[in-house]
């Protein structure tokens, strides 16, 4: 049946499409190409609320948004690429952590009430049974194995030619991450970094942000030197984050006042001295949250 209105909270029997993404940086830019999940059950919190749910893609892949007919009966889509176990590609979703409907293109409840099979709730007994690990996932993961599963079936010679590529490009990049450690990073201090001039490359305007976006970026840059510099030469890691998270956030709001000018080149630049500040700062592990705050 189609969805109710203001029914936001997923349950048993729903059933969501979204537009898939590419699978890596090196995939075409479009995929044309719809998949679909199902929730198969769920383990409700001490509070009545529910906390997890078992979610299983369908096996099925459509050029346009699915209706509910296409989806209604579809089976659970089974693993088959090389490192993967071959069941189902189901996992555990809670409420509140994986469940982010933003992590998905087009994300949208195509229809309520799917039928379970025996293979819909075996499935949902091994996810939720408490005494059985089961991993979860966010919904992102499901996009990747919706695209991976296809292409692996459908495109694979072009497929394991970009993960190839994926490979070397990592393999590069750690190399290159080494080599900036050795010669930049490890001899990197607060004045130095005063001293410089960030995001120098940010021009002409368009199709970079504008001169005054880039002269207040490296202000708030500058102005949070000083403020590691006041914290001491050991700065805790409590306050070394307090202070990274306020200059990301200054971006955020920055980057949304400026209508969204901040794209792959700029983020990339502002991700790097972020990493450097936190480089100095002696807490380098804080590089892997700055994903976690920013928005753009």
């Amino acid at each position: 049946m189609p969805p109710k209105p203001g029914q936001n909270t997923p349950k048993v029997g729903d059933i969501y499409a979204f537009r898939t993404a590419p699978h890596n940086a090196f995939s075409p830019p479009e995929t044309g190409r719809y998949a679909a999940l199902a929730v198969l059950g769920v383990t409700p919190g001490s509070d009545q609320t529910v906390t997890r749910f078992a979610v299983s893609l369908l096996d099925g892949v459509w050029p346009q948004r699915p209706s509910w007919e296409d989806v209604c009966a579809a089976p659970l889509l089974q693993k088959q690429r090389p490192g993967w176990v071959k069941q189902p590609a189901a996992y555990g979703v809670t409420l509140g952590f994986d469940w982010a409907p933003d992590d998905l293109r087009d994300f949208h409840r195509v229809g309520t009430d799917r039928l379970l099979t025996d293979e819909d709730r075996a499935e949902a007994a091994r996810i939720l049974h408490p005494a059985t690990f089961s991993a979860n996932a966010r919904l992102i993961a499901f996009d990747e194995m919706a695209e991976g599963e296809w292409r692996w079936r459908h495109d694979r010679a072009a497929y394991e030619a970009e993960v190839e590529q994926v490979k070397v490009k990592r393999e590069a990049d750690r190399l290159a991450y080494e080599e900036r450690v050795r010669n930049r990073l490890s001899r990197l201090t607060w004045e130095q970094l005063l001293s410089e001039t960030p995001f120098e490359s940010w021009t002409p305007s368009p199709p970079y942000p504008s001169a005054a976006f880039a002269a207040a970026a490296r202000e708030t840059l500058h102005d949070t030197c000083r403020a590691f510099i006041a914290l001491g030469p050991k700065p805790k890691k409590t306050a070394a984050r307090k202070l990274l998270k306020q200059c990301v956030t200054w971006f955020n709001r920055a980057d949304t006042d400026a209508g969204h000018a901040i794209e792959t080149g700029e983020r990339e630049d502002i991700c790097a001295v972020l990493e450097e500040m936190a480089y100095v700062a002696g807490h380098p592990g804080l590089t892997a949250e700055i994903d976690e705050w920013r928005e753009w």
